[in-house]
């Protein structure tokens, strides 16, 4: 995750699709599911930190998403709270 840029990250996922939005969730189940902090250094965390802030500024903020994508998109807030509280 810290090899990605977030502000790229989340411009994506304005644009994309509730399956997108599933297929995104699904790589990031892929890789951190059973994460542990010895397994990720601080960078991913911290990545997901800024992933995390930006997607709640960009729920906050006029989007396209419906209701669909956004029930996607509150997964995807749990996902990431999840991850990063397993990692730390």
């Amino acid at each position: 995750m810290s090899k990605c840029e977030p502000d790229k990250i989340i411009d994506m996922l304005a644009k994309s699709s509730s399956e997108q939005l599933g297929d995104f969730r699904g790589i990031l189940f892929a890789v951190y599911r059973y994460a542990v902090k010895s397994e990720f250094d601080e960078k991913d965390i911290e990545a997901m930190k800024q992933l995390l802030e930006l997607v709640e500024e960009k729920c906050n903020e006029e989007n396209d998403w419906d209701k669909i994508q956004m029930m996607q998109i509150n997964w995807l807030k749990s996902n990431l709270n999840q991850f990063i509280q397993q990692m730390s």
